[in-house]
């Protein structure tokens, strides 16, 4: 209920349901869990970590909390703990998202060919999502790859995340994804429709959705709609280290 009801927009009510949850069983590493990914989304990036530290006392074999953990401490900037927290997820199961994850730790560090082989290792585990090519794509650009393999990677995720629309017309993370691609692949009319698109989709979190479609614009040049969709993502929920963190955005 408490997932529901954040889901409705509804904030006061879901920390009602999730308090509930956590005084019947306090001691439960999922509950924990679904509490910190809510403080996330909140922007409470501290009681995030705090629900998640103790999810990880609970259960300290799960490496999808060692991941998100890791994610958050990214966020905050405190690139040892995060790094820590992605080693140890990749020493317990690795997944191409805790991969992607320890691949952008190692880009903001300026380790491009570490972040790229991290990339291209999520890659080999899901070779579909669109947003590991698109991943790739952006770590090449960084990177000072040729301009022609940073094309052809996101031409990659943009093929991937078409046949995602197909199968979801009304996703709007992905319209999003595709005007990202879109503008890198210098087809401003297709990205400023995405934008548009994405803005009004029938579902997608509306904060990543406003951070893509404000990264979408920047590259574009129009700085003033960039900053309007940045005020939504801050409205939504947007952690400012989310935004900080933007090679587009974070200059």
């Amino acid at each position: 209920m408490g997932k529901v009801e954040a889901a409705r927009g509804q904030p006061d009510r879901a920390r009602s349901h999730f308090q509930a949850a956590l005084d019947v069983a306090p001691d439960d590493a999922q509950v924990r869990a679904e509490v910190g990914f809510q403080a996330y989304r909140d922007g409470r990036l501290e009681d995030a970590t705090a629900s998640y530290r103790r999810a990880l006392e609970l259960a300290p074999d799960n490496a999808g909390y060692w991941n998100t953990y890791g994610f958050l401490w990214l966020l905050q900037g405190n690139a040892a703990e995060a790094a820590r927290a992605f080693e140890r997820s990749i020493a317990i199961e690795p997944s191409a998202d805790v991969l992607a994850n320890f691949a952008t730790l190692r880009s903001q560090a300026g380790e491009h060919d570490a972040a790229l082989a991290l990339y291209r290792r999520a890659l080999e585990l899901d070779p579909e999502d669109y947003l590991n090519w698109g991943n790739l794509a952006d770590g090449l650009a960084a990177s000072g790859a040729p301009a022609s393999e940073v094309a052809a990677a996101y031409a990659e995720a943009e093929r991937r995340v078409r046949r995602y629309l197909a199968l979801d017309a009304g996703s709007g993370y992905a319209m999003a994804a595709l005007g990202w691609y879109s503008a890198n692949l210098g087809r401003r009319e297709e990205a400023l429709s995405m934008v548009a698109r994405a803005r009004v989709a029938e579902h997608g979190d509306p904060a990543e959705i406003a951070l893509y479609n404000a990264e979408t614009l920047s590259l574009l040049g129009d700085a003033a709609a960039s900053e309007r969709e940045l005020a939504r993502a801050r409205t939504s929920g947007m952690a400012e280290a989310r935004i900080r963190a933007s090679p587009v955005l974070g200059q």
